[in-house]
């Protein structure tokens, strides 16, 4: 049969609880290290490509209307130079 806990020993464990959440964010806060200095940041080697905008097909009363085509794509992003890509899409 399950032993029933009593006031005291639900307190010490929600006690311990808070404690080692706190510690759990301050500690991952800790070990990120230093701010990063936007002036000794990597700056990026490509781009961002912009697409044209968007002109509506049709207009009326109501609204504007578009009409766009999906197309499937492979990217493949590579996380940390020598590590390996990782593939999204389809």
């Amino acid at each position: 049969m399950p032993r029933i806990m009593n006031r005291r020993e639900a307190l010490k464990l929600a006690v311990a609880g808070g404690v080692a959440t706190t510690l759990q964010a301050c500690g991952s806060r800790l070990s990120h290290g230093a701010p990063i200095n936007a002036e000794t940041a990597p700056r990026f080697e490509a781009a961002l490509p912009i697409p044209p905008v968007l002109e509506p097909a049709r207009s009326d009363e109501h609204g504007d209307y578009y009409e766009v085509e999906g197309t499937r794509l492979r990217i493949t992003r590579t996380a940390k130079v020598g590590s390996p890509s990782m593939e999204f899409g389809n």
